[in-house]
């Protein structure tokens, strides 16, 4: 039976395709998962190379950041142009457990029908950690392919998944539009369904800005039957004509839901304040460990 072996390391302009297929495991509806097998491979598995140039695991050690971790490390999730390179999934991937019923909750939407609209599901705890504890994606069978439903339909959904929840809603604000169309608005048609929406904060630069923040202050977790958002977001990269902005091109439906609920609570790490006896305490340890006091 014909093979096809393919050897790389993560990166480059096919990373997506092969991370889909190889690592993600999401296949469409003509690709079977028995067809593709990963067999993870560092330089430490290859003795041949080890023996006649030792020297190249410290070459790969010197690499920045990101190339380290994929080259040397082999870290699918990272990658040069990588818009949120803070994200690990180690770090910001948890199990799902039961939400005390203490914490605020919410939710967020960007809506899509030929493109998939993404509704993502938020606890907060007492620590002001945010748990995206579930996602609706509305996946047609295919990377960034909608699954054309209705928003009535939709909106059902959201309705028997919160039944003995009280949530608040954000979406975007395009929602209450009526572009194109006499009909009622995506936020009337949910609203109709008995699922209600207030407009979110659309900001893109301060959006991107709370998502780097709460990733790199490990303040946001991300349960992991969230596949369609841990799937995404390690994948955006930078519009090449607004360095400072994600590309809008790719498949960003649930990272532009992410942001929209991060913005409902914006974040601001807190400011440590020294003090001058602050600095005389700090001094004086300082002393006390070097004399053994």
């Amino acid at each position: 039976k014909p093979r096809a072996y393919y050897t790389m390391n993560p990166g480059g302009e096919s990373h997506a395709y092969f991370k889909r297929l190889f690592i993600d495991r999401q296949f469409s509806e003509n690709e079977k998962a028995s067809d593709y097998v990963f067999i993870p491979a560092k330089v430490q598995d290859n003795p041949v190379l080890m023996e006649s140039n030792p020297e190249y695991v410290q070459t790969l050690k010197a690499l920045p950041e990101q190339l380290r971790k994929a080259h040397l490390d082999g870290d699918w999730d990272v990658f040069i142009g990588q818009v949120f390179s803070e994200f690990a999934r180690d770090k910001h991937v948890v199990k799902p457990f039961a939400i005390p019923k203490q914490w605020t909750k919410f939710r967020s939407m960007d809506w899509g029908y030929s493109k998939p609209y993404a509704i993502l599901w938020y606890a907060v705890d007492f620590d002001g950690v945010i748990y995206i504890y579930r996602e609706i994606y509305g996946y047609g069978g295919s990377a960034d392919v909608g699954t054309k439903e209705i928003a009535p339909i939709v909106a059902k959904k959201v309705r028997e998944l919160e039944k003995s929840e009280d949530v608040i809603g954000y979406a975007d604000p395009a929602c209450w539009s009526k572009t194109g169309h006499d009909g009622p608005t995506i936020a009337e048609s949910f609203a109709q369904e008995g699922v209600y929406w207030n407009p979110a904060d659309n900001d893109r630069i301060q959006g991107k800005m709370q998502v780097h923040l709460r990733l790199k202050e490990n303040k946001i977790k991300i349960f992991d039957n969230c596949q369609h958002l841990i799937r995404t977001l390690p994948a955006l990269v930078y519009d090449e004509h607004r360095p400072e902005d994600v590309d809008s091109k790719q498949e960003d439906h649930a990272y532009d839901s992410l942001r929209y609920g991060l913005m409902s609570r914006p974040w601001t790490p807190e400011k440590v304040v020294k003090r001058p006896y602050d600095e005389w305490r700090d001094e004086d340890d300082r002393k006390v460990s070097a004399w053994g006091v």
